[in-house]
């Protein structure tokens, strides 16, 4: 009985054992799945960040990057090796004493760094990487290790520069730029505003617009308001605005919506331009060609215009029209004995006077 039971005591240890082992192989296997699915989800989330990693062994001199450096940097994993003589080789010429003296400081005074600089990938195009370091030290030995990230940031820093082009752009406007929140309040408010309204930025940040709204426009204003929150773009609209010392200042206004990324409308951008020097050119045109340039009276063309609507008037019963035609005896001894300062005097001093005894509805000119 014993002779029998010895083997089968030993084939039941060997059974456990081989169970033992298969167990650690399945663990070890799901251990391993795990691990690559690790790095898996790893190099994907570099690759969406345009961030990729590396490692620079201070002893050997030895790199090793990862995939997305090697995207980032424009090179082939299966062609181009890792090496430090390849990575300064693709600094910017114009970044790559600073960037290799920020390594060196790291070597020497084992801290890490971050800085921004440019790399120049073998096609020529230029890149913006912003790179972020640390040094590993093993005591006695001091750093044996430099390890970090570099992040792609180009079109980042492209869009920031856009940005602070057309901020420059809009602080050196001659026009008034800004922008409203829903509620009307002031979010923005550049330097030509400042000039045009002569209210500086800090009376207007987070105040209502309407404060520089003629009370008769309360209405329109508000109205065009709400169109463009809707949406809409209001261009070249004649209005006045409200100058800090009570003046009206005339503008034409553009009216345009404020769209967020995703395209949903978060304020109201405005532009208003001062056109009281145009308005003052139409006007003097407008006189030039339709009142005497001595007295200021309506001139023939005006005359001739008042006279056929008057005439149309006429035709209704109820309505009556009278023509008074003066002459100015004498004139022409002024003229001789006095000069024509002395006559152009006479002349105007008679139509302001004839003027100031016509009604509003007349008309007084000079023929």
């Amino acid at each position: 009985r014993r002779s029998l039971a010895a083997p089968a005591l030993i084939v039941v240890g060997v059974l456990a054992r081989v169970g033992r082992l298969m167990m650690d192989v399945r663990g070890l296997r799901t251990a391993e799945a795990r691990i690559r699915a690790g790095e898996a989800a790893l190099e994907e989330a570099q690759r969406l960040a345009q961030l990729g990693s590396w490692s620079w062994d201070l002893r050997s001199g030895e790199m090793t990057w990862s995939r997305e450096l090697y995207r980032v940097l424009g090179l082939s994993l299966e062609e181009q090796n890792a090496s430090f003589d390849m990575f300064q080789r693709l600094l910017h010429p114009d970044d790559r004493q600073r960037v290799l003296e920020l390594l060196e400081q790291a070597r020497a005074a084992a801290t890490g760094f971050e800085c921004e600089h440019r790399v120049v990938r073998p096609d020529g195009t230029v890149r913006v990487l912003q790179t972020r370091a640390e040094v590993h030290v093993d005591g006695a030995r001091g750093p044996v290790n430099l390890a970090g990230t570099a992040q792609d940031v180009t079109d980042l820093v492209r869009a920031q520069q856009a940005a602070q082009r057309l901020a420059a752009i809009v602080q050196s406007s001659s026009d008034a730029i800004y922008s409203l929140a829903p509620d009307r309040t002031v979010t923005t408010w550049n330097a030509g505003a400042e000039r045009l309204l002569g209210r500086p930025a800090a009376d207007m940040l987070g105040h209502p617009i309407t404060s520089l709204w003629p009370p008769e426009q309360l209405e329109g204003n508000s109205s065009r308001f709400e169109r463009a929150l809707a949406g809409e773009v209001i261009t070249d609209f004649e209005s006045v605005r409200l100058h800090r010392d009570g003046t009206r200042v005339a503008v034409t206004v553009t009216w345009s919506p404020i769209k967020d990324d995703a395209g949903a409308i978060t304020g109201v951008s405005v532009i208003a331009r001062d056109i009281t020097h145009r308005q003052q050119l139409e006007e003097q045109l407008v006189r030039q060609a339709l009142n005497d340039p001595l007295t200021g009276l309506a001139n023939r063309a005006l005359f001739t215009d008042r006279l056929e609507h008057a005439l149309a008037r006429g035709r209704r019963p109820e309505v009556s029209v009278a023509i008074l035609l003066i002459d100015l005896d004498g004139f022409k001894d002024i003229n001789d004995s006095l000069g024509h300062d002395a006559g152009d005097d006479l002349l105007t001093i008679a139509g302001m006077r004839l003027q100031g005894h016509a009604r509003p509805g007349d008309t007084v000119a000079r023929l």
